[in-house]
């Protein structure tokens, strides 16, 4: 069982760049308030709003957004799971 998943884990080599991605995320959204506009606050604002225009670099989480949403782009066109037509 044990080597089966091994086995699964190596079959998808997009699944360490996804990781890497997930987790630049989560720095991204612990990282950057601290250098946002001041009065964010973790709790009261969302994480959308580090990419708000006009907020300091709005362009590191724009990008993580990006890779976020291009990995799920990826994942799902790898997944080959057939929609209702």
């Amino acid at each position: 069982m044990a080597r089966q998943k091994e086995a699964n884990i190596h079959q998808d080599p997009m699944r360490l760049i996804r990781m890497a991605v997930f987790a630049l995320f989560v720095i991204a959204s612990f990282g950057l308030p601290f250098f946002s506009f001041e009065g964010y606050s973790l709790i009261k604002n969302t994480t959308s709003h580090l990419g708000a225009q006009g907020s300091p670099l709005a362009w590191v989480m724009n990008g993580v957004f990006m890779l976020l949403g291009l990995c799920a782009i990826q994942r799902a066109y790898s997944s080959r799971i057939l929609y209702i037509q």
